[in-house]
C-alpha cells in the first residue's frame, strides 16, 4: 500500500479532507484560546469603553469662543452651539452658518461645557472639547483670551492647560 494514492481524485478528495481537519482544528483552538482570554474586572470596564465619537467637522469662527454650562445662557446669534458630554459625546445644538468666502466664519460659537472645571470632567470629556476647539480655532497654538465664560468663572491657567492639547 502506498501513502499518497496515483489517483488525481483521490489525491484532490484527500487534501480536501485534511483541509477540513485543520480548519476544524484551529477554529476549535481558536475559541478556546479566546475563552481563557476574556476581560474581567477592570480589563473588562476597560475593553467595554466607548470609543470616541467621529471627529468634528466644523467651519472656523472669526470671532470668540464662548464657554457655558447651559443652552439658556448662549445668546442666540451664536452658532455652531456645541454640547459636550461627560462621556466624551457631543451634539450639535445649532449649525455652522454657510461661508460666503473662504477664510473663517464671522462671528462666535459656543461650546457647552458638562462643568465648571475643566481639568475635573472626564478626560474624554477634555479630548472632545480639544478636538471642537481645533476645529473652530484656526491659529495655533490656541490663545486662551479667544474664550469668554458665561454663567461661571474659569481659571485662565485650567484652560490653557487643556488648550496645549488641540492640535
Amino acid at each position: 500500500m502506498r501513502f499518497w494514492p496515483r489517483s488525481v481524485l483521490r489525491r484532490v478528495l484527500a487534501t480536501l479532507a485534511f483541509a477540513i481537519a485543520l480548519i476544524v482544528g484551529l477554529d476549535f483552538a481558536v475559541k478556546r484560546v479566546d475563552a481563557e482570554q476574556r476581560p474581567t474586572g477592570r480589563r473588562r470596564l476597560l475593553a467595554a469603553a466607548p470609543a470616541l465619537p467621529p471627529p468634528v467637522r466644523l467651519a472656523t469662527v472669526a470671532g470668540s469662543v464662548l464657554l457655558a454650562t447651559s443652552f439658556a445662557n448662549v445668546p442666540a446669534e451664536a452658532a455652531p452651539v456645541v454640547q459636550v458630554f461627560d462621556d466624551g459625546g457631543y451634539a450639535l445644538h445649532r449649525p455652522s452658518p454657510l461661508p460666503v468666502a473662504p477664510g473663517p466664519v464671522p462671528g462666535s460659537a459656543a461650546i457647552l461645557l458638562p462643568g465648571t472645571a475643566l481639568l475635573r470632567i472626564d478626560s474624554r470629556a477634555r479630548a472632545t472639547f480639544a478636538e471642537i476647539v481645533g476645529a473652530l480655532v484656526a491659529e495655533r497654538p490656541v490663545a486662551p483670551e479667544r474664550f469668554v465664560t458665561i454663567g461661571f468663572e474659569l481659571e485662565r491657567e485650567q484652560l490653557a492647560r487643556v488648550l496645549n492639547w488641540v492640535r
